[in-house]
């Protein structure tokens, strides 16, 4: 396996989150990478992602991301792991 992304409902933030799990792990093991939550923002759905390292290396602050946002820095994530 060169890379892995786990979407999972549930974990850290409660029943109405999702639980991001990436990179390399073993299978069962509980681990998170950070979770987002359904919030509006000026009327408009977006994740509020609180980041442990799906992106970055431990951002305090959450960060907010419309469902585009969100797939196209998902994806930039893991071109960049595979060119290396």
């Amino acid at each position: 396996m060169v890379y892995a992304l786990d979407i999972q409902r549930g974990g850290i933030g409660g029943d109405e989150t999702v639980n991001f799990v990436v990179g390399r792990h073993d299978t069962g093991s509980a681990c998170t990478n950070g979770w987002a939550r359904p919030v509006y923002d000026a009327g408009e759905a977006k994740l509020e992602l609180h980041d442990r390292s799906v992106f970055t290396r431990g951002d305090t602050e959450p960060s907010l991301y419309t469902r585009e946002e969100l797939f196209t820095a998902l994806w930039d994530r893991i071109t960049t792991v595979l060119a290396h």
